[in-house]
Order: structure tokens, then sequence, then C-alpha cells
């Protein structure tokens, strides 16, 4: 059974991934929609690590992308999915204490490439 699922992604982490080489870029590409793809088949997505971060309403995720790079995202209840951030490993603590709820403008997966 297919989960109905929403995709939205951040402007900054449009730009982060634009950043990117084409390389890294494809594979950050490649590796978010496969978790599109598990949500939807209602696969296992233990590889989430669930994060907190005080007077953030919306539940927050770390996912590995490659060796050294994650993404910071939200998915809630109603199988909405935004992609906020995608950072270096050595930077999850500072990104998480200036992340706000304020910063994120949530555009359509469908311009991510």
């Amino acid at each position: 059974m297919n989960k109905d699922i929403q995709v939205f992604i951040s402007g900054l982490f449009q730009e982060q991934v634009n950043s990117l080489t084409f390389k890294e870029n494809n594979f950050v590409f490649k590796k978010c929609r496969a978790l599109v793809e598990m949500i939807k088949a209602d696969l296992n997505t233990s590889h989430l690590e669930k994060i907190e971060k005080r007077g953030f309403e919306l539940p927050l995720y770390l996912m590995k992308t490659q060796k050294n790079w994650r993404v910071i995202l939200t998915l809630d209840q109603n199988n909405k999915l935004t992609y906020l951030r995608l950072i270096e490993l050595k930077d999850v603590e500072t990104t998480l204490e200036t992340l706000h709820l304020d910063d994120v403008f949530p555009c359509d997966f469908k311009v991510f490439w």
C-alpha cells in the first residue's frame, strides 16, 4: 500500500545542494528520493536519527547521505516531509542552534533539480 506523501524543500536546502559538485548533488538527490519511496511503501526508516530542538514544534530527523554530509528534515503524522538543511557532520550542533521554524520556506520537491 502506497502512502500519500507531500514532499517539500526549503530554500536554504536548495542553495546548499546547488553548491555541491554534480556527483555529490546527484548522490544527495538519490538518497532523498529513496527516502520518499521508503515512506510511501511503509518500509523501515530506522536509519533516520531523531533529534531534539527545544521550541521546534515539528519532529526533526537527521539522515546520512554521505560520509560527512547529513540532511536535517521534518516528517509529521500527515506524511508531510520537508528537507530543511544539507550540512557537514561537524556542523550539526551549530546548525541546530540556529534552526528556526521561520527559516523554512518550503517549495515543491518537483523543483529539486
